[in-house]
């Protein structure tokens, strides 16, 4: 894994990448956030459970394919005009790098961040002068330049109870603070791809549930599955993604691919990012 030049110290060629958390967000600001602001505003209900034996789908490449071939930047269809990175069979499928790491110190519990990498590094000459109202410049949001959010694992899950930093959990929390943190589909999209190198979190979502709801939440060697409060949440926000008309699908790529996710997630391991204690939604503005 890459990590951070300097301890406590943002690389500064990828300072452009970090993103303000909720409670640092101006107010009064004109945008289109995540899902806090689509429930407050009505256009998302809040989540509710999938049915029994529900999953979702695996993104499946041919063996010889990797992530530059099937999706390159482009410029999604919001207000804002931001690059993702889009299939290119596909105008309407956009895909998201997730990562979690841990670190671990001698006499020191461990700890853990997840980060997400949502727009590429583009020549600023793609990104038009003003917004497609006509109403703002661009300039000043240097779009052209790379984004993602991330941060140390909050203490408390969903449910408030105080749980571990784990690489699985931080994993999991990234998907979730991902399909949380914009409203995608308020940018022309309407299938989305979560790439991770974290085979359980594609095989759990892919291929596990249905065998975790039929057993109460055990796993093969009938044991309780670690990190249900985050499956659970996971599935919930998928389950209210996909009635508002957003199909995402899970693929596992290799490290080598997810590497700015990674090498980001590591830096929100060392206290980088500012600690949450409860489990909170990040918004995106304007990115």
């Amino acid at each position: 894994m890459a990590e951070a030049s300097t301890e406590g110290q943002q690389p500064r060629a990828d300072r452009e990448q970090i993103v303000v958390f909720p409670a640092e967000v101006p107010s009064g600001l004109t945008r289109l956030l995540g899902w806090q602001d689509m429930v407050e505003r009505g256009l998302l209900e809040e989540p509710t459970p999938l049915p029994p034996v529900s999953v979702f789908p695996r993104f499946v490449a041919e063996p010889h394919e990797l992530v530059p071939d099937l999706f390159k930047p482009a410029l999604g269809h919001g207000n804002v005009p931001a690059p993702r990175y889009v299939n290119v069979a596909d105008p309407q499928q956009f895909l998201i790098f997730t990562a979690g790491a841990q670190r671990s110190l001698p006499k020191q519990n461990p700890t853990a961040g997840f980060y997400f990498h949502f727009r590429p590094q583009t020549q600023a000459d793609m990104i038009p002068e003003v917004t497609l109202d006509g109403l703002h410049p661009t300039a000043p949001l240097k779009l052209h330049t790379k984004r993602g959010c991330g941060g140390r694992i909050e203490r408390r899950g969903p449910t408030g109870m105080v749980m571990p930093e784990t690489q699985d959990r931080a994993h999991i929390r990234a998907a979730i603070a991902a399909l949380q943190y914009r409203h995608w589909t308020g940018e022309g999209f309407r299938r989305l791809v979560i790439a991770t190198n974290n085979e359980a979190l594609v095989s759990g979502m892919t291929e596990w549930l249905p065998h975790w709801e039929r057993t109460s939440w055990r796993n093969w060697r009938d044991e309780k599955v670690r990190d249900q409060d985050l499956w659970k949440e996971l599935i919930k926000v998928l389950a209210a993604w996909r009635e508002k008309g957003l199909e995402v699908s899970f693929w596992l790529i290799s490290e080598r691919e997810n590497e700015i996710a990674i090498r980001w997630s590591g830096v929100a391991a060392k206290n980088i990012y500012t600690k949450y204690d409860s489990f909170t939604v990040l918004m995106g503005a304007l990115q």
